[in-house]
């Protein structure tokens, strides 16, 4: 396969072995975009919504996968769900343990193009960076074939009730805490 430049476009051009042109095509990544981001703060015990949307499609038959991954500060990624090609959900390493599966959820709320992951019952433990990854996939001559992929990623940070004082003006609402000259009674999350 040659790959071109062509007025800002890659072109991909597929040989046979007597280098007859096959098949030309624009070739370019799946434009993946996760929202919020890139740095969102949640308090601990908030439901956090995390969306990746996915345009640009190059296969109007394809189908997609899209795996999210996880990493705390200063480890390595590791995957935690994925919905496959036929939109089956799949949990994988610590996550496919009950307590991990009931606190993640993944649907495909626009077919091909919006998919939420929800992180419900926010710890400490979930602060970290989450990455999007989707490979786009279809039949070519009765193989699976992968014909793009994208990814993209945001930073879920805590946000402890303390910074949220200072940017409230020293107020917290709440039973325990409606008396300014006590100041706040819980800890720093993050």
């Amino acid at each position: 396969m040659a790959v071109v430049l062509l007025a800002g476009w890659l072109a991909c051009f597929l040989h046979d072995s007597q280098d007859q042109q096959l098949l030309a095509e624009v070739c370019g990544a799946l434009n993946v975009t996760v929202s919020p981001g890139p740095v969102v703060d949640y308090l601990e015990g908030e439901n956090a919504t995390l969306l990746c949307h996915v345009s640009q499609k190059r296969r109007k038959d394809s189908l997609l996968a899209v795996r999210w991954f996880f990493a705390r500060p200063n480890s390595p990624e590791a995957l935690m769900v994925k919905m496959t090609k036929l939109r089956v959900v799949q949990y994988y390493g610590n996550y496919s343990r009950s307590a991990f599966r009931q606190r993640l959820c993944l649907l495909e709320e626009r077919r091909g193009a919006l998919y939420t992951l929800s992180v419900l019952t926010l710890r400490q433990a979930d602060q970290g960076h989450y990455v999007c990854k989707v490979q786009e996939i279809s039949k070519h001559r009765n193989k699976w074939t992968a014909w793009s992929n994208g990814s993209s990623a945001t930073e879920m940070r805590g946000k402890g009730i303390c910074a949220l004082w200072g940017e409230m003006g020293g107020q917290i609402s709440g039973p325990s805490s409606n008396r300014r000259d006590r100041g706040p009674q819980m800890a720093l999350l993050g």
